[in-house]
C-alpha cells in the first residue's frame, strides 16, 4: 500500500510538468499570433496615413491658382 502513495507524488508532479509546458507553449502561440496581428495593423495604418497624405497634398494643389 506505501507504493501507491509513492508512485502518486510522481504522477501529480508529471500532470504538472505537462500543464505548465502545455501552458508555456500555449503562450508563445498567442504572442506570435498577437505579434503578427499588430504588425498587420500597423501595416494597415500606414497605408492609411499615405492615402490621406496624398488626398491632403491633391487638395492643396487644387486649392493653388
Amino acid at each position: 500500500m506505501s507504493k501507491r502513495y509513492a508512485s502518486s507524488p510522481v504522477d501529480f508532479s508529471r500532470v504538472i510538468i505537462l500543464a505548465l509546458g502545455f501552458g508555456t507553449i500555449t503562450g508563445w502561440g498567442m504572442y506570435a499570433l498577437a505579434s503578427r496581428s499588430a504588425a498587420e495593423v500597423e501595416s494597415q495604418l500606414c497605408g492609411q496615413v499615405r492615402s490621406l497624405h496624398q488626398i491632403q497634398m491633391d487638395l492643396l494643389t487644387e486649392r493653388q491658382p
